[in-house]
């Protein structure tokens, strides 16, 4: 139980080091950085580039789309849209296979009626979701997200860097108190409590 207590007693005398001023601003940003993430945690909104349908596009960009809908979407052949004579299909089996064409036509009816659509209009939800899901393929790994992963370590690095330049190697210290091998490996100070245990 001492060398709780002496770590205690050294982090207390790194953070005595810090100007009230700075610790104050540290953790106004603290909090406010919690805040932040808490908030887009518990409200994401709404994905960039998804249209839900034809009520987020504006007048004149509606009519071009249903203009151009017509023929960009890919239609159901007539053989595909009797699901009761249809078997079947394992996914990935055929690259034009689709995993609604297996939703029997009793629960498309159920949904048809429980959201007040016409069968047309039904028709035109499946064929919209069927060369949605045929048009998908998957995404490889972007460089972006490859440069946001770089820029995060590079700021975590600069992190560390300056907290243990400024406040008296607290980052090498709190290294080797977690992990005294591999400080010991490093050839870091390694304090005396933690040699002992």
């Amino acid at each position: 139980m001492d060398w709780l207590v002496e770590a205690i007693a050294i982090a207390r005398s790194s953070l005595a080091s810090i100007d009230h001023g700075l610790f104050t601003h540290y953790q106004i940003g603290l909090g406010v950085g919690v805040v932040i993430m808490t908030t887009f945690h518990f409200f994401p909104g709404k994905p960039w580039g998804i249209a839900y349908g034809r009520n987020v596009f504006d007048g004149e960009q509606e009519n071009k789309s249903e203009n151009s809908a017509d023929s960009v979407e890919p239609r159901l052949d007539p053989a595909s849209e009797n699901h009761e004579k249809e078997p079947p299909h394992q996914a990935g089996d055929d690259p034009q296979t689709w995993v609604g064409d297996e939703i029997p036509k009793e629960i498309l009816d159920r949904v048809r009626k429980r959201n007040g659509l016409t069968e047309e209009q039904m028709a035109q939800v499946i064929r919209n979701a069927r060369g949605q899901a045929l048009r998908q393929t998957p995404q490889p790994a972007k460089a972006h997200r490859q440069w946001d992963a770089y820029v995060y370590l590079v700021c975590f690095a600069l992190l560390v860097y300056f907290v243990n330049r400024d406040y008296n190697d607290f980052a090498s210290w709190w290294f080797a108190w977690w992990f005294p091998k591999e400080a010991r490996t490093l050839g870091l100070f390694v304090p005396e409590a933690i040699e002992n245990d």
